[in-house]
């Protein structure tokens, strides 16, 4: 899956992508800042074969294994970034995944996209 996101101050979802196979996932994000301040990252996992919308009871942000606490990636440098989810982060486990992206400041000019690989 790749994804043109429109930016807003609030979370944009991305297209679900099926993992029931995967043994982990990459995601590639590529960040034109513009003249906002950052892009945040957050990564939902579904247990059901669902097409409901990504924050409802079927879905679960990813969490930081370190600590317990909701997962978000923050970037605040146009470039192109990635972000790694191991078997041990659940997608094994999961059947779907979706990424959702906010901006933080003025929107004006900024772009991202956003590409999910499946590890098989």
């Amino acid at each position: 899956m790749r994804a043109a996101l429109a930016l807003t101050n609030s979370y944009v979802a991305g297209t679900q992508v099926d993992t029931e196979k995967a043994l982990g996932a990459t995601i590639i994000v590529d960040y034109t800042k513009g003249s906002s301040t950052s892009i945040e990252i957050k990564v939902e996992l579904s247990p059901e074969d669902t097409d409901t919308a990504a924050g409802s009871s079927e879905w679960a942000q990813t969490l930081d294994p370190a600590d317990g606490t909701l997962r978000e990636w923050t970037f605040a440098a146009t470039g192109k970034f990635a972000i790694e989810l191991p078997e041990s982060g659940g997608v094994l486990a999961a059947k779907k995944l979706q990424v959702s992206v906010k901006c933080t400041g003025t929107v004006t000019s900024s772009t991202t996209q956003v590409q999910v690989l499946t590890h098989v």
